[in-house]
């Protein structure tokens, strides 16, 4: 699951929250146990090619002091090739993904962007302002080969071949690195993370019925931190597909030592969902759906924000 990144202009402080909405994808071979369980292997052999479709919505509004609603709404789908390479003698593999095409909307105070690649299409003349450093920061996510760096555990070590497309949002000051979308490097290795690990599956076989949980924490610094807790459970387990579910939650974890002069957060409201599918036929994730929303308070003395974030992923295998 994807990030929730809360921008507390107001009150000085930028947060970046973890919720685990958009992980994505799940190379493993499903084979059924004599048990019937079904255990989730990854399949790393060399040459081995994923193609999936990738899709992100991002919304967010933010008000403080009375003022209207600041709300910008950002979007991403792709289309990514996923290549296997030779596994190392110590258990690690290399996987290549390449972008077959690739849409970005950003939707904010200052108006729509939208680009469209290969085929550039655009609403806005791309020659200057906003749109010229959307379009330039697309084509250099477009035009990257990303290397991902998969250790025996599963676990993404390295995440390298996008530094092009961030040091195009760096020399711009159009747009913030939310321009990037799920292609920024750190929130990109969170994302496919569940890709190699099955969200906690790959730990053992797994029967109908079973749940295990998942847990991160993120810091604040001195506001304290989040933790996303996750429960997951096997929904069935057929011939064809075995399917899962998670209920992800937030809570906040307050500091040891409050702090008078740094905004302390509530979470008011939440709700959260991840479907997912495993073909057994295809040896890999068929398709996974992920929604979470969440209402946060940030509070400095007389001074309150509010914010609200809504973010959707899927992701569905093509042939």
């Amino acid at each position: 699951m994807p990030r929730i990144r809360l921008a507390a202009r107001s009150i000085s402080l930028t947060v970046l929250a973890a919720t685990p909405l958009c992980a994505a994808f799940a190379p493993w071979h499903a084979a059924v146990a004599q048990d019937g369980a079904a255990k989730l292997t990854l399949d790393r052999a060399a040459g081995r090619t994923l193609k999936y479709a990738v899709a992100l919505s991002v919304r967010l509004e933010q008000a403080s002091g009375g003022a209207a609603a600041e709300k910008t709404e950002i979007g991403c789908e792709a289309d990514l090739v996923l290549a296997f390479g030779a596994t190392s003698p110590v258990g690690d593999t290399e996987v290549k993904i390449t972008i077959d095409a690739l849409r970005a909307v950003r939707n904010d105070a200052q108006g729509v962007l939208s680009v469209t690649l290969p085929k550039v299409t655009m609403e806005a003349d791309p020659t200057e302002g906003r749109p010229a450093a959307m379009l330039a920061v697309q084509r250099a996510i477009k035009a990257s080969t990303i290397t991902l760096t998969i250790d025996p555990e599963g676990k993404i070590t390295g995440v390298d071949g996008l530094s092009a497309a961030e040091e195009e949002v760096g020399k711009r000051g159009e747009l913030d690195r939310t321009a990037l979308g799920i292609f920024d490097t750190d929130y990109l290795r969170e994302t496919l993370a569940p890709l190699f690990t099955a969200d906690g599956a790959s730990k053992g076989p797994r029967r109908a019925g079973d749940g295990w949980q998942s847990e991160e924490t993120i810091g604040l610094g001195p506001a304290g931190g989040v933790r996303t807790t996750t429960d997951w459970s096997v929904v069935e387990v057929s011939p064809s597909a075995v399917r899962y579910e998670g209920k992800p939650s937030l809570a906040v974890l307050r500091p040891a030592a409050p702090d008078e002069m740094t905004p302390s957060l509530e979470i008011a409201e939440q709700s959260a969902s991840v479907q997912a599918e495993w073909s057994r036929e295809a040896k890999a994730l068929a398709s996974r759906a992920a929604r979470q929303s969440a209402r946060t308070v940030w509070t400095l003395g007389d001074e309150k924000m509010e914010q609200k974030q809504t973010i959707s992923s899927t992701i569905a295998i093509k042939k």
